[in-house]
């Protein structure tokens, strides 16, 4: 029997796939750092994101920038040397956006993942110039990007720090 109660092939096979019903060999913490590039005023503000054309699960993937240390690298030089490679676009932190968590399994493996983001500004650079690990870096507008990035997580954390923004903005506005 499998975890659904059933002795089903087909059963069995979706939960092979996916990962589903089958219990991990080893559990591996793993760590990131990315960040939520942001552009324009709270009216018109902008996000950027890397996509890939198609993904094995279907239709595109749209998400943050985000990548894993090398040795020795402080958390934010991992956030922006990632963004930098991910995205083409050379960026100053302007703050700390938070973390995000999540698991999935890989090869009878269970992935144990932590991500932390810093909000970022572009200083420079072109996302046409953006690594092989995307198909593409591009802006979108903030409700429109909140709608197709495919990790709701991250689409979440990315809302909350735009309306964290946008209520001290207006908080700050002079009011003649």
């Amino acid at each position: 029997m499998n975890r659904m109660g059933t002795d089903d092939p087909a059963v069995r096979v979706a939960e092979a796939i996916s990962g589903q019903g089958v219990r991990a060999k080893r559990v591996v913490h793993a760590f990131s750092a990315g960040g939520i590039v942001l552009r324009g005023q709270c009216d018109s503000r902008e996000i950027l994101l890397v996509g890939r054309a198609q993904q094995a699960k279907g239709g595109q993937l749209w998400a943050l920038p985000k990548g894993t240390p090398v040795a020795g690298e402080t958390t934010q030089h991992t956030a922006l040397r990632e963004v930098r490679e991910e995205t083409g676009l050379e960026v100053a932190i302007t703050g700390y956006a938070g973390a995000i968590a999540y698991s999935f399994m890989e090869r009878g493996i269970r992935y144990r993942k932590r991500v932390v983001y810093y909000t970022m500004v572009a200083i420079g650079g072109d996302t046409a110039l953006h690594d092989h690990e995307y198909d593409f870096a591009r802006w979108f507008p903030l409700n429109d990007a909140l709608t197709i990035m495919r990790y709701p997580n991250e689409a979440e954390l990315a809302r909350r720090v735009t309306s964290i923004e946008k209520q001290y903005e207006s908080s700050t506005k002079d009011p003649t």
